[in-house]
């Protein structure tokens, strides 16, 4: 191609360059637009070397469309200055030199590039320039790489920064001319050959930046960021006079030289010019983040999120200037070009430089105004590998930044407060796709080091979410790095995912444009290394010591790094450290134990740093060195010298001293800042003995995870005591202002490790030290228990007390201490709610709520700080039942998953599934139906636990979820196959079987949605369906037999018989199989039987059930269960001769449905809307626990109760019940229990006679006249009796009240409205006045002269009673209609008191004084009653009232 036409494409634009996105940022307050028209020559109005800036204010408030993100015209696209977008080509792998590979399935060949671009002629232009029709091969999802010079790769990115910052608002007019200068410079110097020319352009233009930056402004901030950059323009001003002023003769043999010097010169100017940016664009971020609204801040603030994780934070650097350019100028091509793919996938093996790209990516976008949000992941920090806090971190950043994303955001969070805590799938769509449609920004979002989030999905849940979403959110792009693992290789392998993804493999660029890049990377940093340290040399490092060190380096940037950071170690001289380390003996090893590149890798370079730096260490003391090393790799978030120190007995100045031996390997900074590995191969290498074979350094897991334990029990049982933050009385942890401050006053970092993560250093390989770790344990949980849950209280961090426990109790075995850690189990579970909200109230609420035998009240009580004393309804000991919850409709299915660690379940009408914690009951998940589901039938978990599938018969659907993600994966309509009575997945989760109207097998591909096979048998198919590998099997009931059938997960199968069982006759259909150890479980006239098809024999027999409906067999078949019509449920243990029983409960549903865990440890029971979860372990054997169900006759209010007027006394009886029991409100004791022999309807106590209502009778009780008998359980005397008159159907009544004067009786019957409320006098039987009223429930005001008729939730009517002078007569005056009367009833406090929502006992001031556990708090409003001291409340879970004295307020 000729010169000419070359430059004719090169031409520069002679029209004005549209503004763009930063534009419209910096103006979008301003409501000011600016352009610049910036030509050359005579056309564009300037001397041919100058650019003439012309600015053009417009109409305040006028706006650019979001799109205009191009510097180009539309008419000039591809003319203009930006020619990389017209000069890119592309690399194949230096492995494949005719066919590209497929990073991701490698044995797949790539798609072949498309045509060669050629000009305007139609001459063929080569590798240097792609014609606009050209194909793009990364558009196809394939590895790819760029081929460029690297002199031409340094400045490569220069005209993309250049151009991107173009739209600059008129604040920084002065930035935009500079930039279309350089730019300008650019173009110039890829067009002429001859170096002088160069120079004096770039001379020139250098004056244009200096006279634009001269320029005043009023802005002291904005003339000290110009200062600082005219002074680096200064610079370059001098280097290209000493350039300028050489001879004829040098510039011809330097021309090379004066070459690079020009392409650093342009490196150099890139750099100054991005650095302003940077503190441009972060002065309108902090300035944007001012201007929000302090409640939208305080939504902001108080969301789920992650601190640390965005670019801007921690240590971390981009690459080196005049590194990477190729990489960085393919990435920036993208981030521009919204016609490309909306993924980016950097993909490299460790040490290849990812991060080191991704930051320099975020900063370069940042600076640009386009960076939306980041989030770098970590594995040294908990909170940034954790998946659930990555989109609402994303979520946050882009609020901040963006006013219009904010808008849309805020309400959004407002109205679904917990959707932070939500599934990923649910996460995405709230907080940030919804967002982004409706406020239309446009921006790039990097996401690095994928690979190091805790992540079990077999493909990544992140990227399976994001495949979903990204055709709804086009003006977005996604940069995400991380290693190629399996899991990252299958998420990109998705089908939403494999089509809409750019790839670049980092560890297959070519070696020798790598080693350019760490050759550079090797000189600058060496000279500035001299520079800095003045090593007065200029012969150091000498060509040989740059091709060693490179050799040495293999393409790793990880290993040229740490030998940087070696060679510069303050306390010797840089030149004998670079000796040494080039003295090192090379590796045959390789990193990650896969052949990388072929060299060297990081196991040698590792070994001699640690060689050189522990040379001198005694080998008495080696000890603390892989003490040290132990703690810093096997730490579970990285810790500070300071905190290793205290938790390893060392001294910190020690501890310090060794981690700077070892600098180069290390970021270190303070004795108080977190100290890791710089890189995350060295905790790879040094606990692998293959790898680091001196054993002086080779750390042993199990043997410095003990030391970590000891140090953090000795610890916490030095430190720790009662109220250590200093917490006000009764505060919950949120309403804390300064909480933050309190915790770093007072919880060091060390003592915050070790109560956190104590737990994670107690492994199995303890036996040399399990004597003084029991004993620790034991201390520890005997003296510092509670104390240890306030500061997991306040460090919002209660769940690992139950890991921790849990994890104690299988490690503790058979140790006395096994006891006492159960009791601290239960604790915790149990009370899990109330210590998580309010440290204090671990000492107001959770310790008065544990039983009063339990060895936890025994050790603390003297801990307690009592608001509220229970009275009475405390248990005596722990139940098997863990905790119970109540949802808003019956539930209709519950299932187990196979990992026994989550619970799933519905509810009638409603068209979501539930997940829960199955230990807490916590909500994990939500799963969203698409569909307005009716009922769900049954429930199905995936055999890996992270898929689910459910199924409503009424809807006929089947639908199926990503547990991890909350995404739907599929829709099946079951409409035209009956009815299905049990569903299962195939071993690898992508299949599911169900039968079908008892005679078809049914398997589907949950991911298409479609039917892969269909079966029918001709005898009935068993209620059963399991899996073995990749078959269904299940079987049928024959004759005397049951056959085994299995039939593969796929379309080219039928079901084949694989054995055949023999059973007694009469076998139903109606049986549970266990389908390993084929045992039977059936009932047969009333009779339980478990037959062992094996060995041909009943397990067991037994009659002691009545009405058995529902079986179920443990995983293992060691336990068995049997549920009823009724709340019972019944639970057998194997033996060698058969199942014994083992176990009885009771729900508190009147039906109840148990359901025993695959791992046999837990059963949950559903009825109703009540769901109670039990564990099995560790409970009494010998004795079964029996809890006694109430009486099934119990309707209307449940309880009927009333307090004495001095609250010496309250009297309880069950509604409708017959017997009424007095109790002492001191003790808590019964005093008198009295059979009244009727069935009692209302009651009210006085100082001296108990009046009861029942069976159109008044019985009065004088209750100091007699003595009582109470062994015989009634009353000595006969009561004084009044009989009602007027009124025939006396024993319909529901509810009675007595006045609080004794004279009048209100009586509620519905079946007669029009006289629905009756008033009777209490001495003579007579009926005094009535109402029309359908309202049985009715309640004398505590004045006496007002009466309340209604239902349980308050609502109702008020009627006032209207004396006659001179008579008992009286009237009714309806006062008002379903409202509820705010005082002066028995469920309003005398004294100001109330229970709020979410089962606060709140005193008149506000204050929580205690806290209800679900299974103590009212349903209904009258589900209570007060008096002025006292409080008694009651539900379906209650067998008798609670009470409870309160602390009233002076």
């Amino acid at each position: 191609m000729s010169l000419k036409k070359y430059k004719k494409l090169r031409q520069p634009s002679r029209e004005p360059a549209s503004l763009g996105i930063p534009t419209q940022i910096a103006l979008g307050a301003l409501g000011i637009n600016v352009d610049l028209d910036l030509g050359t020559g005579a056309e564009g109005g300037s001397d041919g070397k100058g650019s003439k800036i012309v600015f053009q204010a417009r109409d305040v408030g006028q706006r650019l469309h979001a799109s205009g993100a191009s510097t180009q015209t539309p008419e000039h696209k591809g003319d203009v200055t930006p020619v990389h977008e017209q000069e890119r080509e592309r690399e194949v792998p230096s492995n494949a030199p005719n066919e590209q590979r497929d990073p991701i399935a490698p044995d797949l060949p790539a798609a072949e590039s498309g045509p060669r671009g050629r000009d305007p002629e139609g001459e063929d232009i080569g590798g240097d320039l792609i014609g606009e029709d050209a194909h793009d091969p990364i558009q196809s999802g394939r590895s790819k790489t760029v081929e460029r010079g690297w002199k031409d790769r340094a400045i490569g990115g220069t005209a993309l920064v250049f151009d991107v910052a173009m739209g600059i608002s008129e604040a920084f007019s002065p930035l935009k001319a500079a930039l279309q200068t350089v730019s300008v410079v650019y173009g110039q110097y890829k067009e002429t050959a001859a170096v002088k020319e160069k120079i004096d352009v770039l001379h020139s233009r250098i004056g244009v930046l200096e006279e634009v930056f001269g320029k005043p402004t009023r802005d002291e901030a904005e003339k000290n960021r110009r200062k600082e950059l005219l002074t680096k323009l200064t610079a370059t001003e001098e280097t290209l006079q000493s350039l300028t002023q050489k001879s004829a003769l040098l510039r011809f043999t330097d021309h090379v030289q004066d070459n690079e010097d020009v392409s650093g010169l342009l490196e150099d100017l890139r750099e100054a010019i991005n650095d302003y940016q940077m503190v441009q664009q972060m002065a309108i971020y902090e300035q944007g983040c001012k201007l929000i609204d302090a409640a939208d801040m305080a939504v902001l603030n108080n969301l789920r999120c992650t601190q640390g994780a965005e670019f801007r934070h921690g240590d971390r650097k981009g690459c080196l200037k005049g590194t990477r350019g190729a990489i960085l100028d393919e990435i920036e091509i993208w981030t521009r070009d919204f016609n490309r793919l909306p993924v980016y996938w950097l993909n490299g093996v460790a040490g290849s430089g990812k991060s080191t790209i991704a930051q320099t990516i975020a900063e370069r976008m940042f600076a640009d105004g386009r960076l939306g949000a980041s989030f770098f992941c970590s594995r040294d920090f908990e909170d940034r590998s954790n998946l659930q806090l990555i989109f609402p971190t994303l979520a946050v950043q882009l609020a901040r930044r963006y006013t219009e994303f904010r808008s849309a955001f805020i309400p959004l969070v407002q109205s679904d407060p917990g959707v932070a805590h939500e599934s990923l799938y649910n996460q995405m769509d709230k907080l940030i796709v919804r967002p982004l449609q409706e406020s239309g920004i446009s921006a790039v979002i990097v996401i690095d080091a994928l690979d190091e989030c805790q992540d079990e999905e077999p493909a990544s849940a992140i990227l399976s979410v994001l495949g979903r979403f990204l055709s709804e959110v086009p003006e977005v792009k996604f940069f995400l790095t991380g290693r190629p693992e399996l899991r990252i290789r299958e998420g990109f392998r998705l089908p939403l995912l494999v089509s809409a993804t750019d790839i670049f493999v980092l560890h297959e660029v070519k070696s020798d444009q790598v080693d350019n890049d760490i050759h550079l990377f090797f000189k600058n940093s060496l000279m500035e290394l001299a520079r800095r340290r003045q090593l007065g040399s200029d012969d150091w490092p000498t060509k040989a010591h740059l091709d060693l060190l490179c050799k040495r380096a293999a393409g790793l940037f990880v290993y040229a790094v740490a030998t940087i950071k070696f060679i510069d170690h303050k306390s010797n001289p840089p030149k004998e450290q670079l000796d040494r380390i080039l003295q090192l003996p090379e590796s045959s090893l390789y990193e990650g134990r896969t052949r990388v590149m072929k060299s060297t890798t990081t196991d040698s370079l590792y070994t001699g740093i640690l060689q050189e730096a522990f040379c001198d260490e005694a080998p008495e003391d080696d000890y603390k060195v892989r003490a040290i090393l132990g703690a810093l790799v096997l730490a579970k978030n990285p810790l500070s010298p300071s905190t290793i120190a205290t938790l390893l007995d060392l001294t910190t100045e020690g501890v310090f001293q060794r981690f700077s031996l070892i600098q180069s390997l290390l970021t270190l900074k303070e004795i108080n800042d977190p100290v890791k590995p710089f890189h995350k191969s060295f905790p790879d290498f040094i606990i692998d003995p293959h790898r680091c074979t001196n054993p002086r350094f080779c750390v042993y897991p199990p043997e410095q995870h003990t030391e970590l334990l000891i140090g953090c029990l000795e610890l916490m049982n030095q430190r720790l005591k009662k109220n250590m933050c200093k917490l006000p009385e009764a505060v919950m942890n949120s309403e804390i202002d300064d909480l933050e401050e309190r915790k770093e006053k007072y919880l060091d970092c060390a003592l915050q490790y070790a109560c956190r993560s104590w737990h994670k250093h107690l492994v199995n390989e303890h036996t040399a030290h399990r004597s003084k770790i029991t004993s620790l344990l034991h201390h520890f949980l005997e003296k510092k228990f509670l104390f240890w849950l306030e500061v997991l209280s306040v460090l919002g961090t209660v769940k690992s007390a139950i890991d921790a426990l849990g994890v104690t109790v299988k490690w503790l075995e058979e140790s006395p201490t096994l006891s006492l850690a159960n009791d601290c189990f239960h604790f915790v579970t149990r009370l899990f709610e109330v210590i998580s909200m309010s440290a204090p109230h671990i000492y107001h609420t959770a310790l008065l709520l544990s039983p009063k035998e339990s060895t936890v009240w025994m050790l603390y009580r003297g801990q307690a700080s009592p608001l509220v004393k229970v009275v009475r309804g405390r248990p005596t000991s722990w139940d098997p039942r863990v905790i119970g919850v109540r949802v808003p409709g019956e539930i209709c299915t519950v299932a187990w998953s196979p990992c026994s660690q989550f619970i799933a379940f519905a509810w009638e009408e409603c068209p979501d599934i539930l997940i829960v914690d199955s230990v807490t009951l916590k909500q994990l998940y939500t799963m969203h139906s698409s569909e307005e589901m009716i009922s769900w039938e049954s429930i199905v978990f995936s055999p890996d636990s992270c898929l689910l599938s459910g199924y409503s018969f009424l809807d006929d659907w089947i639908i199926s979820w990503d547990l991890q993600t909350g995404g739907q994966i599929s829709i099946i309509s079951t409409s035209e196959t009956g009815r299905c009575s049990s569903m299962a997945y195939s071993g690898c989760g992508t299949m599911l079987g169900g039968i079908f109207d008892e005679i078809t097998i049914i398997i589907y591909n949950i991911l298409s949605g479609t039917c892969i096979s269909s079966h029918s048998v001709q005898q009935p198919i068993v209620e059963t369906l399991w899996t073995q590998s990749e078959y269904l099997q299940f079987a049928t009931v024959e004759s005397e037999s049951i056959v085994i059938w299995q039939v593969r997960f796929a379309s080219d199968d039928t079901p084949t018989k694989i054995n055949s069982l023999s059973t007694p006759k009469n076998l139903s259909t109606k049986l549970v199989l266990h389908p390993t150890l084929f045992r039977i479980a059936f009932i047969l006239e009333g009779r339980i039987l478990v037959w062992d098809a094996q060995e041909h024999d009943f397990l067991l027999d037994s009659m002691d059930v009545e009405n058995p409906i529902t079986m179920s067999f443990s995983a293992d078949g060691s336990l068995f269960m049997c549920g009823t019509g009724g709340p019972e449920f019944y639970l057998w243990k194997e033996s060698p001769k058969g199942y014994n029983f083992h176990q009885k409960g009771a729900s508190s549903a009147v039906f109840a449905t148990p359901v025993i865990s695959p791992d046999g440890g837990s059963v949950i029971s559903s009825g109703g809307s009540i769901l109670q979860l039990w564990h099995m372990e560790n409970f009494p054997t010998s004795l079964p626990i029996v809890i006694t169900p109430r009486s099934l006759h119990t309707r209307g209010d449940k309880f009927l109760l009333d307090f004495s007027p001095d609250e010496s006394a309250v009297a309880v009886a069950e509604q409708l019940g017959k017997t009424v029991t007095v109790l002492s409100l001191k003790s808590g004791n019964p005093q008198l229990v009295i059979n009244t022999e009727m069935e009692i309807c209302g009651m009210k106590m006085t100082g001296d006679k108990l009046i009861v209502v029942g069976n159109g009778k008044i019985l009065t009780w004088d209750l100091l006249a007699e003595s009582y008998d109470l062994n015989r359980g009634n009353i000595c005397n006969d009561p004084q009796t009044t009989t009602f008159t007027h009124h025939s159907v006396v024993t319909e009544f529901l509810h009675a009240s007595i006045s609080p004067d004794l004279n009048y009786v209100a009586i509620g019957d519905p079946h007669k409205k029009s006289e629905g409320l009756c008033i009777y006098d209490t001495h003579t039987g007579d009926k005094l006045a009535t109402a029309k009223s359908g309202l049985s429930i009715n309640s004398f005001a505590q004045g006496g002269d007002e009466i309340w008729c209604g239902w349980h939730n308050g609502a109702g009517e008020r009627w006032m009673i209207i004396r006659e002078d001179g008579s008992n007569a009286i009237k009714m005056k309806q006062l008002s209609q379903r409202e509820d009367p705010q005082s002066g009833f028995f469920w309003h406090s005398p004294s100001g008191y109330q229970i709020s929502d979410d089962g606060w006992i709140l005193s008149s001031s506000g204050k929580r004084l205690f806290w209800l556990p679900h299974y103590w708090r009212p349903e209904k409003k009258l589900q209570k009653c007060w008096s002025k001291k006292f409080l008694a409340v009651w539900n379906l879970d209650l067998f008798e009232p609670i009470i409870l004295e309160l602390k009233l307020e002076a």
